[in-house]
Parts: structure tokens; C-alpha cells; sequence
């Protein structure tokens, strides 16, 4: 990046470890390597210059450095190391960065000369006694350790010591100091740690009384042991890392650690690369004037690392994982920078990739070892796999995913407080160098929540990833993975909803029918057994069509004629909005049912998802009750030309449940034809016809291009003929057994009252005939069956009345009633000469090409020929062959009658 080059150490592909040894076996710690080497890689920091300034001249107190593992308290001890042992590097050192910082304060730090100086890594358990240091380092410490062991004493005494660090200045530099001594064992055999009690508070008297004899520095992690509550009676010179106004210069320190040249670029190209960030950030977070130039200055101090980042490692990352501080920052910058270095001129969070294996969340989940923050990167990279996978066209939908999870996982690794980020963090941590379309990011950042499920909302605008699954987005992250939706289970989930919404209980007079996606060729297979055809009783069947087709009379038509051989005139099309797209098709809904069939699913182990089912139940509902605002009945027919059918369409004004009455009352008070009506009953009454044979014409629809008449059920059908009755215009023959008629005298609401009902329902209607009302007796009273007027014995049916009804015509004369009722168990009078005139039949001889039996159903409507008010005789199926069996299934569904058959049967000669 521009130049910027990472130390040797760090450029393998391998990083090495970034612990700082003092000393090893293979003499390559940092006390063993050239002392200018050591100090190139050493930044001043304001750490290692309290230290130094209080290891300088004049200075009459022991040092403790205070820190937790990994905040560099070995680096300043070797630092410390090569200044003393060789004063005219450290010099030169202190001036070099004198001028590079301009700080004339450096280059006046003295530096004491003629100290041994000692260094030891107490942890290493080199020694076993901290006096054996001595022993082995100090120029006459074979004297004193022979003078020491011919003493009876448990520790070296302080006079010993004295004459020792009078023959030959001494500085004892011990790391890991509190460490050691928290390990040792207590007991009246080995008081080890009481000895070593002791012996600390020898030295650190001695290095405030003689300071030009002994100077004692020691490195603790806290103040709370009893070797360091020891050496803090005498007021030692605490060196505290968790300074918080030391944060920034750990920053340069960081940066001066990691890269070779990071001091030597030039600040005008720093500005000019990070420009872009800073001023986002700026405008995002609506900063000052003067806190935008604070922000700038932290911008190029912490470039190429953005401020947020190094805040955000410093304040929740390393804290909440108890990391060493500096050493393992050290390792995750290294290894930031060694993968997006390159390509984004600053480095932020988004840049902690959790989809590559190459990235710095490796290394940091190993040095945290906690499952928790493992599941936590594992349900990040799900939920980002899951992202690709459920939204459609994902790279160009949600090109910043990967940064996005990314960005949100690094800030939700502290579980405990402060986890999480708003959109704006976000959106500054992918602005690198082009500013970012803040509606367009709206856009994706709603995409990638909805399609993640461990992504929680806990306020607005702020997101946070969790171990804890957000059951609302986990719902919706699989509701929008088209595979698992490959056979259509959310439309037929939609399906089953839209019915419920629309279909009252099993009492309603309405069937509804919810056609499925592929509605117009074919539908039945796609649909409950149930919801066939043959199965359809006498309940209105109101089709719900999903879609507005382009030319909804002609798809209509050609709908009845390919779908529906029977019962064509029953038919209610319930319809959305003209030019309404497929309910199949539209996302939301499609989305909302996909979440109502999940969750039913899951509701049983996870009770969670009844609430979400119920839930996402009521939105589909809602989206869908006043979606079908139409509805088309048939007006007239054109089996021919079905694409010509012309179908009579109206609004209903209804919702949900409420729609097939308010269907029915439409087509009853603004389409139905009363007088239409009347007139084909009338014309079957005065054919004698029965009512089934009626009610079975009137749900066809009429040929010739004749008008339908609209069906509005068969109950109220029935009613509407007793209407017609209870007005005087026609009589019913109830079976054979009774004739219902008007009385003289009778009002027609009188009449109704006692005629309504009387038809029924079933078999009955074809054994109940219309005729012409006939004169009454004297009695003013229809004919009827009572115990006063017992029914003849024998066949039980009224003199004068065919046989069972039948649908056939009576054999009496068209008005059978003239000359008076007839009365039970008297012959009926001799009929009057007929008045009407019938009208002369012709015989019309048809003959169809050779086809299928469906095809020839359509020949017959195509001849207007399928009504049962039409008589056919002398009918021959012509069959050029067909084997035995075949006849007989062929012969069994013949109805009943009398038939000739005439066969050529082949033989074997």
C-alpha cells in the first residue's frame, strides 16, 4: 500500500510469534541482538520514556512496571537493557527521535553508565532462589555466594549486598516478577515465598537508600500481591500502562512495530488517501469543526488502520477477550494488513473477513480459546452463506455481505457490554475511497438482516450479532431460500390460506375453489380430491382465479370449455384487480406464506414459531382479503369459439368470509333476470318437465347465443318456482302423490306460507313435476294426501299422473286440470279438448368425424344437442373395434333403456 512495507519478521507467509523474549537458549532474545538493531524497531513511546527518565541519574527509587501480559512491559525492559549497557547507543537513539518527533525533551534524558546490568525472566525458572541471579551475573558473585552459604541464614543479609553492589554498581532488571512469585511454595519446609518476601524488601531498600549502587526495576501485572504491596512501602516509581491517555501512542507504537518505513511517509499522501474516510466520518457523525481536524490528525496517526478500529480493538475486542495487549494486537494488524493492504486504502473492521481463512479472526478466536466467540464466527459465516444463497443475483444485490457480517461480528465480539453497531458505524467502516449511496446501503442492509438469522434489532438502527438464533429472522433468512420451497409448498400454503380467508364452514351454500399457479390447462391434479368436479355437490362453486389475464373474457372461456364438462353455469370466477399480477407470483405474499408454512413446521418443538405462524398468518390475510375485489358469471355461451364467450363481470364490495354472499347478492339483485327465469319455467310447466330435469338445463349454459340465466343455487332456484307457484302461474306435482296450487281467494303471501318448502331437495325433484295450474273444486283447496283423504291402494299415486314423474311429460293433455280437481279414488274426468297448439317437430340427421369420447362431449354442445330437454333418437356409436371387456365397461355405463347390439365377432378358423 503506497509504499508501506511491514518489518522482516512479519513478511513471511508464516508469522511468527510476536512475544517478546528477554533472553534464550538460542541467543536470539531481545537482550542478545545488537543494541542498534533492537532500538530501530523501538518507539518512544510514553511508556518506555517514564521508564527511562526514571531509571536516569538522580533518581533514588526502585521501577515497577505495571501492565497486563502482552502491553510490552518485556520490550521497555530490554529497551531499558541495551540504554544501559550501552549508553552511547541509547544516545544516540534518544536524539535521532528527538528531531523526527520534535521533542527536545528526548535528547535530554540522561542515561546512567557503569552498572552491571543485569536481566532475567524469572518465569523461565532458571534460578531457584532469586538471590542465585546474583550469583551467577554479578562479576564477584561467586565470592558472596561462598560467603552467603558459610552463614547460617535464610537470605543473603543486606550488609552482603551492599559491599557487593559497592565493588560493582549493579541494575537488576526482573520480568514477570509478580508471576514468579505467585508460583511459589509455602511451607515450614520450603518458606520459599516468605524468603523471597524478604529478600525483595532487602533490594528495594537498598536501591532507595544506595541508589548509585543498586537500581531495581520489576515488572508486575497488578499491585495486588504481597511482593509488590512490599515494594510500594517505599514509594517505587509505577510505570502504569492502563493509562488511558497512553492509548494514542500505543497506536504509534503499534505502527512503528509493524512497519519498516511507517515513519519516513509523507503525510500530504497520507491525507490524500484517507481523505474520503475522514470526511464521511465527519459528515456521518455531524462533528464540529474543531473535533473534524482533532478527528483528521488521529486519521493520518493511525493510517493506514483507521482511529475506529484500533478504538474498537483497544475498548471492547481485546478487553473482553482478556488479550495480551500489544503482543497479539501486534499479530492481528500484521495479518489485516497482509490481506486487504492492497486494495483499500484504510483498513477498518470490515476488513476482519470472517469468510477467509487468511484474515486476523483466525488468530484472534485462538488466542481468546472461548467457544462462545467460536460459535459466535461460525453463526456469522452461516448467516453470510445463507445471504448468498437466499437472495436472488446476490453480488450485485448485496455486494458488501462479506464486509457488512464482517464489520457487525468484530463489533459484537464484546458479548457483555457496548456489542453491536448502528448503521452509521457500518457504513464508516466500508467507506474507503468513494463515498457510499446511504439509501442503496439501506437497501442491503435490510436484504442481509432479513436474510440472517442471528442478527437482532435490539434498538433502531442498531444491529448486533448473537450466539442466542432471533427467531423472527431465522424465520424469514429460510422463508426467502428459494430451495427450500423447489415443489411449490408456498403457493399451496398461500392456496390453503386464501381458501380459509374466503370459505365459511361446511353449511355455506358456496364452495370456494382456489385455483392453483398453473390454473388455466389442466388445474385438477394440483388440487384436493375433494375439490374435483365429479365430487362438487349442490353448493355454488365460486373459482377463485389468481391472476388478471389479458384478456380475461376469452381465458375465461376457454377455461370452462377445457376444465369443465358439466355444471358450466354454476360457475362464479372470483378475480383480483384487472391486470393484477399472479397472487403466485408476488413476492410479499409469496414471502409471508412461505413464513406461515415454516413456522408451522417448527411450532411444535419451538412454541416460539406459533406466535410468528399467527403472526405472518394475519399479514398474509390482511394482504390478501381485499385482493379479490370482482367477480364474472357467465352471459353467453360459444362452445365453438370459446375465446367469444361473454361473461358478465361486477364489484362485490365484500372482504374475506363475507365475499360469496356478497357474490350472491350481486348476482341475485343486478344480473339475475326474473323474468327470463319465469319464462323457461313456464315453458317446462307447460311440457309437464320435472323440476331436476329443470334445475339440471339451468345449470348449462344456453346454446344459440341465448342469454344465460344466472344460477343462484339450488335452494334458491326452488324457491323462486314456489314464488312462481304461490303466484298462481303454475302447479306442482309433489311425486306423484300431491298437487300444489293457489286457492281461490288466497293471497300470495298466504300461498307462500303454505307452498314454500314443499318441492325438497334430491331424487324427489325428478318425480316432482310443473304444470299449468288447472281450475280448482269447489273446495278451493289443492289436492292433497290426508287421513280424511286416504291415497288409493295400489301405486299410492294421484288418478291421471304418470308413473314416478320420471321428468317425462304426463300422458294427459297439456292442461290435465281441466273440468275440475281430481279427487282421490274417483276417475278422473274425461279430459277437455285440448287449446294448445303443438308445435311441429323436424328430424335433423347429424353425423361427427371418428374421435375421442371427450371430444365427442364437444361435438354434442357444438350440435346444441347435450340438454336434457333435447330428444334424440335412432343413435348409433359407430366402433370400428374394441375387445370384449371393453364393451362390457362400455355397456355398464349406458343408462338405463333398451339397446340393440349388432357385432362382427372374429374366430380362429
Amino acid at each position: 500500500m503506497h509504499g508501506l512495507k511491514l518489518r522482516p519478521e512479519f513478511q513471511t507467509a508464516a508469522l511468527r510469534g510476536t512475544v517478546i523474549e528477554v533472553k534464550n537458549s538460542t541467543n536470539t532474545g531481545a537482550t542478545q541482538m545488537a543494541p542498534a538493531r533492537f532500538l530501530a524497531s523501538t518507539y518512544p513511546s510514553v511508556d518506555l520514556l517514564k521508564c527511562l527518565e526514571a531509571i536516569a541519574p538522580g533518581q533514588e527509587r526502585a521501577v515497577v512496571l505495571m501492565g497486563g501480559r502482552g502491553q510490552g512491559k518485556s520490550h521497555i525492559l530490554s529497551a531499558a537493557f541495551h540504554v544501559l549497557t550501552t549508553p552511547a547507543t541509547g544516545n544516540a537513539w534518544l536524539q535521532e527521535w528527538s528531531q523526527r518527533l520534535g521533542d527536545a525533551q528526548l535528547s535530554c534524558i540522561g542515561i546512567r553508565s557503569g552498572f552491571r546490568v543485569i536481566v532475567e525472566t524469572l518465569t523461565n525458572q532458571a534460578y531457584k532462589n532469586l538471590w542465585d541471579v546474583l550469583w551467577a551475573e554479578h562479576p564477584d558473585g561467586t565470592y558472596y555466594r561462598g560467603a552467603f552459604e558459610s552463614k547460617d541464614v535464610p537470605v543473603p543479609p543486606k550488609a552482603m549486598l551492599i559491599e557487593m553492589f559497592s565493588k560493582q554498581p549493579t541494575a537488576l532488571l526482573l520480568d514477570e516478577f509478580q508471576t514468579w512469585f505467585d508460583g511459589l511454595p509455602e511451607d515450614k519446609k520450603q518458606p520459599r515465598r516468605t524468603r523471597a518476601f524478604n529478600f525483595i524488601q532487602t533490594l528495594s531498600e537498598i536501591a532507595a537508600e544506595h541508589p548509585d549502587k543498586l537500581l531495581l526495576v520489576v515488572s508486575v501485572r497488578d499491585g495486588q500481591t504481597d511482593a509488590y504491596q512490599q515494594m510500594h512501602r517505599l514509594n517505587p516509581k509505577v510505570v502504569d500502562f492502563t493509562d488511558p491517555l497512553t492509548k494514542r501512542d500505543r497506536h504509534r507504537l503499534l505502527l512503528h512495530r509493524i512497519f519498516e518505513n511507517r515513519a519516513q511517509m509523507d503525510r500530504g499522501l497520507i491525507e490524500v488517501v484517507s481523505e474520503t474516510h475522514w470526511r464521511e466520518c465527519c459528515r456521518l457523525r455531524s462533528l464540529s469543526a474543531k473535533d473534524a481536524d482533532a478527528y483528521h490528525e488521529r486519521v493520518k496517526d493511525a493510517w493506514p488502520f483507521s482511529p475506529t478500529l484500533l478504538d474498537l480493538l483497544d475498548d471492547q475486542v481485546l478487553i473482553s477477550a482478556h488479550l495480551q495487549y500489544t503482543r497479539d494486537l501486534i499479530k492481528l494488524l500484521v495479518e489485516t494488513f497482509k490481506l486487504a493492504g492492497e486494495t483499500s486504502p484504510v483498513l477498518t473492521a470490515a476488513d476482519f473477513r470472517v469468510d477467509r481463512g487468511e484474515s486476523a479472526v483466525g488468530s484472534l478466536l485462538d488466542a481468546v480459546a472461548s467457544q462462545v466467540h467460536r460459535s459466535l464466527r461460525e453463526k456469522a459465516q452461516h448467516n453470510l452463506q445463507n445471504v448468498l444463497e437466499a437472495i436472488p443475483d446476490a453480488a450485485n444485490t448485496v455486494p458488501h455481505a462479506a464486509e457488512i457480517i464482517s464489520a457487525l461480528w468484530l463489533r459484537s465480539f464484546n458479548t457483555e457490554r457496548h456489542a453491536g453497531a448502528s448503521v452509521t458505524d457500518l457504513q464508516i467502516d466500508l467507506t474507503r475511497d468513494k463515498p457510499l449511496d446511504e439509501n442503496a446501503l439501506a437497501v442491503e442492509l435490510r436484504a442481509i438482516r432479513e436474510a440472517s438469522f442471528n442478527i437482532h434489532e435490539p434498538l433502531p438502527n442498531w444491529l448486533v450479532f448473537k450466539n442466542e438464533v432471533n427467531p423472527e429472522a431465522r424465520l424469514m433468512a429460510h422463508a426467502r431460500n428459494d430451495k427450500l420451497f423447489q415443489h411449490d409448498e408456498d403457493r399451496v400454503c398461500l392456496a390453503r390460506i386464501l381458501h380459509a380467508l374466503l370459505a365459511a364452514d361446511d353449511q355455506s351454500p358456496f364452495r370456494v375453489l382456489v385455483l392453483p399457479r398453473f390454473w388455466q390447462k389442466d388445474p385438477w391434479p394440483h388440487m384436493a380430491p375433494e375439490d374435483q368436479p365429479e365430487k362438487w355437490d349442490n353448493r355454488v362453486p365460486i373459482i377463485v382465479v389468481p391472476e388478471s389475464p389479458d384478456d380475461e373474457q376469452a381465458a375465461l372461456g376457454r377455461w370452462l370449455k377445457e376444465n369443465l364438462t358439466t355444471r358450466r353455469n354454476t360457475v362464479r370466477f372470483l378475480l383480483p384487480p384487472k391486470g393484477a399480477a399472479s397472487i403466485y407470483t408476488q413476492a410479499e405474499m409469496i414471502l409471508s406464506a412461505r413464513a406461515v408454512k415454516l413456522a408451522a413446521d417448527w411450532q411444535a418443538g419451538e412454541p416460539e414459531y406459533k406466535k410468528l405462524r399467527e403472526k405472518f398468518e394475519k399479514l398474509l390475510q390482511e394482504q390478501l382479503k381485499g385482493h379479490f375485489n370482482r367477480f364474472a358469471v357467465l352471459d353467453r355461451w360459444n362452445f365453438a369459439e370459446p375465446s367469444k364467450c361473454v361473461f358478465q363481470l361486477a364489484a362485490h364490495a365484500r372482504q374475506g368470509k363475507q365475499i360469496p354472499q356478497g357474490i350472491q347478492e350481486v348476482a341475485r339483485d343486478t344480473i339475475f333476470l326474473p323474468e327470463d327465469f319465469e319464462e323457461l319455467v313456464l315453458d317446462f310447466a307447460a311440457r309437464g318437465e320435472s323440476v331436476g330435469k329443470l334445475l339440471d338445463e339451468m345449470k348449462e349454459p344456453r346454446s344459440g347465443g341465448k342469454e344465460c340465466i344466472v344460477w343462484l343455487g339450488e335452494r334458491e332456484m326452488i324457491e323462486r318456482i314456489e314464488v312462481l307457484c304461490a303466484k298462481g302461474k303454475l302447479a306442482i306435482n309433489l311425486r306423484g302423490t300431491q298437487l300444489v296450487q293457489t286457492q281461490p281467494g288466497e293471497t300470495e303471501t298466504a300461498a307462500m306460507s303454505r307452498i314454500k318448502g314443499r318441492i325438497g331437495t334430491g331424487s324427489h325433484l325428478f318425480s316432482t313435476t310443473l304444470h299449468k295450474p288447472g281450475p280448482t273444486g269447489a273446495s278451493g283447496g289443492g289436492v292433497g294426501v290426508s287421513p280424511s283423504n286416504p291415497a288409493p291402494a295400489g301405486n299410492g299415486q294421484l288418478p291421471g299422473f304418470p308413473k314416478g314423474g320420471g321428468g317425462g311429460s304426463p300422458p294427459s293433455p297439456a292442461n290435465p286440470f281441466a273440468g275440475g280437481a281430481p279427487q282421490v279414488g274417483t276417475p278422473p274426468p274425461a279430459p277437455a279438448p285440448s287449446t294448445v297448439q303443438e308445435t311441429p317437430k323436424t328430424i335433423k340427421h347429424l353425423v361427427s368425424n371418428r374421435n375421442s369420447p371427450l371430444n365427442l362431449t364437444g361435438t354434442l354442445e357444438g350440435w346444441a344437442a347435450q340438454s336434457a330437454a333435447i330428444q334424440l333418437r335412432n343413435i348409433t356409436l359407430k366402433l370400428d373395434d374394441m375387445t370384449g371387456a371393453q364393451l362390457v365397461s362400455l355397456l355398464r355405463k349406458l343408462p338405463e333403456g333398451s339397446y340393440t347390439l349388432e357385432l362382427d365377432k372374429e374366430e380362429s378358423a
